[in-house]
């Protein structure tokens, strides 16, 4: 799997702009393109209310509102750009160089990022992602339920932090299910590069079946010369799985946790809690995710 299309969700938060960091790194990295969305609400998509008294007023301060945080994100992105000697918003771009491309669109969230997101290799969002009034869930749900591409979702970062990206120790969370398969094969360009490669299982009771299921991965990673790698069987203990996941790999100073997001129901790990909703909620290192 080749990494050529990187979008990197942007609201244009001071939380964010680490992530844009990353995104640019990744890009030079992988001599991707980068495209980074920035979507704005459209105030007149509600009802309009019979009594008009001051409600013209406020999609006219709305739209002003959305427009300036529009610009100043533009602006940001392409001094970034800049700083990297990376061409942004030319059409007219050599193969095999890093390229970027700012696109603004009006609409929801969930929508634009699933159809965006559905002609990329990898999704990028920051935690405190800013897109105008509307929370960052739609837009990471969008990309882990309707494009079929890993998101990579990075806590939120000061403006000077993560502008490199390393991926020198990764921790595979494996369970055997289908969502960890598939998350495995969508972070190959990342293991490739790692020197260490960590394949973590977290079960409430251990047993003979986890050594053969975690012998078959490592088989099929050396296929791909993937050679350095560990296999752990912990323990959860009193913690939460999705807790005993994150505490490892901090311990173990991983530079990213790669797992299969939501094996469960949605709407049951939503409301009952799971694994992916505590790393969600807490992780504070950054996560591939695949469903």
């Amino acid at each position: 799997m080749t990494v050529k299309s990187i979008l990197c969700v942007f609201g244009g938060g001071r939380g964010e702009w680490g992530a844009v960091g990353t995104a640019f790194a990744l890009g030079a990295l992988h001599q991707a393109h980068v495209r980074f969305l920035h979507i704005s609400s459209d105030p007149r998509a509600y009802p309009t209310p019979e009594d008009l008294t001051g409600y013209l007023g406020i999609i006219e301060r709305l739209e002003g509102e959305y427009a300036a945080r529009r610009d100043s994100a533009k602006k940001y992105i392409a001094s970034v750009a800049e700083e990297n000697h990376v061409p942004l918003d030319d059409t007219d771009i050599p193969r095999h160089h890093a390229s970027a491309q700012f696109v603004h669109q009006v609409g929801e969230a969930e929508d634009i990022v699933a159809q965006e997101g559905r002609f990329s290799d990898l999704i990028l969002i920051s935690r405190e992602i800013s897109l105008g009034y509307t929370p960052e869930e739609p837009a990471i749900l969008a990309s882990l339920f309707g494009t079929g591409r890993p998101l990579l979702l990075l806590p939120a970062m000061e403006p000077s932090a993560a502008v490199a990206w390393h991926d020198q120790t990764i921790v595979l969370a494996w369970d055997g299910s289908l969502e960890a398969a598939r998350a495995t094969y969508h972070a190959l360009p990342y293991l490739e590069r790692s020197e260490k490669l960590y394949i973590l299982q977290v079960r409430q009771h251990p047993g003979p079946e986890d050594a053969a299921l975690s012998l078959s991965l490592t088989d099929y990673l050396r296929t791909h010369g993937i050679r350095k790698t560990e296999a752990i069987s912990l323990r959860a203990e009193n913690l939460s799985t999705g807790m005993a996941l994150l505490n490892k790999a901090k311990e173990l100073k991983a530079d990213l946790l790669v797992m299969g997001a939501y094996g469960h129901n949605r709407y049951r790990e939503m409301f009952l809690g799971g694994v992916t909703n505590d790393l969600l909620e807490k992780s504070d290192i950054p996560l591939l995710l695949s469903h």
